[in-house]
């Protein structure tokens, strides 16, 4: 399987997510909201959790697919949506 996809957030989540899933992913610092939505505006997807890079996202109607499955037990699915080209797991 080819890995052609980016981690955008804070180098610590990036870090996290490495270590959690066991994987390799290129980490990409955004300059700025402005930046962070041009590098999500031209991906084939965009898949996240409930972030407000997930709601630039949506705002640029890129096809997403949205984590919704919380494991804090304060944190609640507010991005929950029924919208077009979005996935949720």
């Amino acid at each position: 399987m080819a890995n052609n996809g980016i981690f955008i957030g804070m180098p610590d989540e990036h870090a996290a997510f490495q270590e959690l899933f066991n994987v390799q992913i290129p980490y990409y610092k955004c300059r700025d909201f402005l930046d962070m939505a041009e590098v999500i505006a031209g991906a084939d997807t965009f898949i996240s959790n409930q972030t407000f890079a997930y709601s630039i996202a949506k705002g640029v109607g890129q096809t997403t697919i949205l984590e919704t499955l919380s494991f804090r037990p304060l944190q609640t699915n507010e991005c929950f949506l029924p919208v077009e080209n979005c996935f949720y797991f």
